[in-house]
C-alpha cells in the first residue's frame, strides 16, 4: 500500500529525526527522510529499510537537536 500521493516529504537530504513515543521514550532514526501521510502516521526511510508509525504510535517527531538550523 502506498501513500505517495497523499503524502510530503519533509527533507531534500537526510536528516537525524527523533521519535517521541506515547510511554514518554525517544528513539532516534539516523540519516532518514520522513514522509507524513495524510491519516497523520509517519514513515522513516533509512538507508536500509523503512520504519512506520501509524498516529497512535508516536506523539510528536522532531530534528535532533544539532540540525535544527538548516545547514549552509
Amino acid at each position: 500500500m502506498t501513500f505517495i500521493d497523499k503524502s510530503r516529504f519533509r527533507f531534500q537530504s537526510r536528516r537525524d529525526v527523533c521519535v517521541g513515543l506515547p510511554n514518554g521514550t525517544i528513539k532516534l532514526y539516523p540519516a532518514c527522510f520522513i514522509e507524513e501521510h495524510l491519516d497523520g502516521s509517519i514513515t522513516l526511510h533509512a538507508r536500509d529499510k523503512s520504519i512506520e508509525y501509524r498516529r497512535h504510535e508516536f506523539r510528536e517527531w522532531f530534528l535532533d537537536d544539532i540540525q535544527i538550523e538548516e545547514p549552509d
